[in-house]
């Protein structure tokens, strides 16, 4: 396997698990949804979903973070590369550090992602086999 070919399938791969960890961000909204308490005035979810809630935001937060990062990193770098003199279709090569930062973030969303899931779980066990 070529080296070029090695980090397209990283590349795609951790693209495919950002979509999944963000459907699954949503998902779990709204199974927070679902547990829901409405009375005539106001609506709320039980505490023990506040966490698991939190976590959730914090990894959609995270996953907007990372693009944005990701956007403006590229941009400035390009522009950095088109003031240098390099043409359009001219080959250059990025440092190294430059994918550093988005994998932190990759690795902390699907974390908080998990720990939401956690939560959950264990809050569906409670009141399951309670």
């Amino acid at each position: 396997m070529k080296l070029s070919e090695i980090r397209k399938a990283y590349e795609d791969l951790s693209g495919k698990l950002s979509d999944v960890n963000r459907q699954l961000a949503f998902a779990g909204i709204g199974i927070i949804w679902i547990f829901k308490i409405s009375d005539s005035n106001s609506t709320s979810i039980p505490n023990e979903l506040y966490t698991p809630l939190l976590a959730l935001i914090i990894s959609l937060s995270i996953d907007l973070l990372q693009y944005l990062i990701q956007t403006f990193t590229w941009y400035f770098y390009y522009l950095y590369k088109q003031k240098q003199g390099y043409r359009e279709e001219e080959e250059t090569n990025e440092p190294e550090y430059f994918n550093c930062i988005p994998w932190l973030f990759l690795l902390f969303k699907v974390v908080a992602l998990i720990t939401a899931y956690i939560y959950m779980f264990e809050y569906l066990r409670k009141i399951l086999f309670h």
